[in-house]
This record gives structure tokens, sequence and C-alpha cells, in this order.
């Protein structure tokens, strides 16, 4: 955990888990969630994990945004290298975050975009270098997916303009509101 980077009253928490090989799974796992929790109760205005190669769910912790993987910005393979093949590793977001003038977050902004070209099924991964944006379908195919990943931590994202939206709501509401719905309210 790095806490290495600041702006004025906040803290950006940093973390990379090394992963050794994409199984599939996009899950975060439970100690990982506890950490990012424990940053911000320590202080940290916004946490930031990598390390997993695809996108991973957004959390809005007592009003701080948790990112547990926005995928891959940059990434490269060697010639006949298949073992990143899938499509997932390929997709990402860019992170906007806007805050008010106490530090408050008002809203994320996130680009999607595709490593390479959109080209997914495309075996030429060692030419899939430079990050563009992601053209409108699969754009809305990458927020309609981080979005699913982010409901069971009771964040909504929607597509507007192909890009998603995140518009925090006032914490105390926004985890009535979550315990609600995991409850069955």
């Amino acid at each position: 955990m790095e806490l290495s980077f600041s702006y004025p009253g906040i803290i950006i928490g940093k973390f990379q888990l090394k992963t050794v090989r994409f199984s599939g799974d996009t899950s975060v796992p439970e100690w990982v969630q506890s950490f990012a929790r424990a940053c911000v109760d320590a202080g940290a205005g916004v946490f930031v994990s990598h390390g997993a190669p695809v996108l991973q769910p957004v959390e809005i912790y007592r009003g701080v945004p948790i990112f547990y993987g926005l995928g891959n910005f940059l990434f490269h393979l060697n010639e006949g290298e298949v073992v990143w093949s899938a499509p997932e590793v390929w997709k990402s977001v860019v992170a906007t975050c806007r805050f008010d003038a106490n530090a408050r977050l008002r809203s994320i902004d996130l680009q999607p975009i595709v490593i390479g070209g959109d080209r997914l099924e495309a075996r030429n991964y060692h030419e899939r270098i430079v990050p563009i944006p992601a053209p409108a379908d699969l754009a809305a195919e990458i927020i309609e997916d981080l979005a699913a990943r982010s409901h069971a931590h009771c964040v909504s994202i929607s597509f507007e303009a192909n890009h998603g939206k995140l518009s925090p709501v006032e914490p105390s509401r926004a985890l009535r509101a979550c315990a609600d719905q995991k409850s069955g309210i």
C-alpha cells in the first residue's frame, strides 16, 4: 500500500495485487475490500487497486470512490503468446473523479477504452499496444458489465454519450438504500 499521491485535501491510496494468470474470476477478495475500506477509514479520499488485468467493481464507501480494478491501460504480449487472450483483458475504463472545494466526491466519468482496437476476436495480441476510445456498441457493453459488477456494492452506473456516469448520493442515504436492497426491502 502506498499513500503516494496527494491533492489539497485528498489522499489517494494505491494497492497492487499481482496476478499470475487470469482465471475468468472478476470478483474482489474480501480481504482486499477490507483493506480498501480501512484505508478510507484512515483518511484516503480515493482508493485504486490494480494488478488483476480486468475491470472489477467500483464502490463508494463513506462517500469515497474505491476502484477495485480499472483493467489495463497499457498491455503488451510477445508474438505467439496467447495466455492473456480473453477479451476482458483488453477492455478498460479511464476514470475521472470530480470533487467539490471540500474534497467531497461529486461525480465520476468512466471513458471506456480498448487496447489495440475493437476487433477483440483477432489473434493479433502482440500488435495491441495503444488504448483507444471504445466504439459505441463496445463502450455500452463495457459500462453495462462494470455496472453489473458494481451493483453488488450498491453503485449505480449509467451509460450516457458513450461513457459511464456515476453521481453518488449523500453517503448515509446511499447506505440505507443499499442495506434495504441487500435485505430485500
